[in-house]
């Protein structure tokens, strides 16, 4: 199975991977229609064609008003406003690569600028094929960005992952309140809520375990204690080394959690099942030593 997004660091994977796995509704499969037919009559010959034929048809299918005010940049409108725009699309050929560092053709570097110079946070980058977001007040804004594979996408007719390109790409999603807050802002509150989830999740479970209770990840971290122990090297009376316990596990759970939600959905090339087959077999080995109870309810929940 083919890559079809890529985020950097903008969301939280499992927030996006909710968004696969909603139902598809009419307006999302006529969406996916509607770009296919564009795709297939778009034309190549020149950047210029290929914007008016094909970029710019997506952009007025998301909703948004243009204006072109260089060969590579679009400035974008809600429908029927031209005053202020809310964001831009900086447009490469399609047979550039959005990963170019080149001088001169760093193209991150020139969305991120274009953003500032205008006074905007959030806009696209594509060469038609592949499509960015990039917010330029994160830490690291050249490096941060989600990209989704639009043109795999209508070829393979993957409903799941368009979701994705249809729910933020959209042109309201850019329109800033009177507090100077989009839906952006929204996205990324919903995104860090599953994180924190996540980790509270995980340490609940780890204080189950200090009040008598079994919990996953404190049963990998009483592992890890009688591991060291039985090697002479533990002192939980030491702040650091219980950090590190604690961190250790949290790794090492994700790690698990990663390969077998992989595995269950069939992420995996064939040549991987055989090392997974023995991670599982290592599970089996610690829960039968009463190390990591809780570990293979966790492969059978996905």
């Amino acid at each position: 199975m083919s890559i079809l997004y890529r985020n950097e660091y903008l969301f939280s994977e499992i927030y996006l991977q909710e968004i696969t796995q909603l139902p598809e509704s009419t307006e999302i499969l006529a969406s996916l229609a509607t770009l296919r037919e564009y795709r297939e009559y778009a034309q190549t010959d020149t950047l210029e064609a290929w914007k008016n034929s094909f970029v710019h048809e997506v952009l007025y299918a998301l909703r948004f008003g243009l204006k072109a005010i260089d060969v590579h940049v679009t400035l974008l409108y809600p429908v029927g406003q031209t005053d202020q725009p809310i964001s831009l699309c900086y447009v490469v050929p399609p047979s550039e690569s959005l990963d170019n560092t080149l001088m001169g053709r760093n193209w991150a570097e020139r969305i991120i600028r274009s953003l500032r110079q205008r006074n905007l946070r959030w806009g696209l980058l594509t060469n038609g094929e592949q499509w960015r977001i990039y917010h330029a007040n994160e830490p690291t804004p050249y490096e941060t960005y989600l990209e989704i594979d639009l043109a795999a996408i209508l070829v393979s007719g993957a409903k799941g992952q368009y979701q994705i390109f249809f729910k933020f790409m959209k042109a309201e999603n850019f329109v800033e309140d009177k507090e100077g807050r989009c839906q952006f802002d929204v996205f990324k509150k919903q995104s860090q809520d599953k994180i924190d989830y996540i980790e509270n999740e995980l340490a609940n479970a780890l204080k189950q375990r200090e009040e008598g209770g079994k919990g996953v990840l404190s049963s990998l971290c009483m592992g890890y204690v009688q591991a060291l122990r039985a090697r002479g090297g533990a002192s939980l009376d030491d702040e650091e080394e219980r950090r590190k316990i604690y961190h250790g596990a949290m790794l090492y759970m994700f790690r698990l959690l990663f390969l077998f939600y992989a595995e269950a959905r069939d992420l995996l090339p064939k040549e991987c099942q055989e090392s997974l087959a023995k991670i599982r077999r290592e599970c089996h080995d610690l829960v039968a030593q009463g190390i990591g109870t809780g570990l293979l309810s966790i492969r059978w929940n996905f």
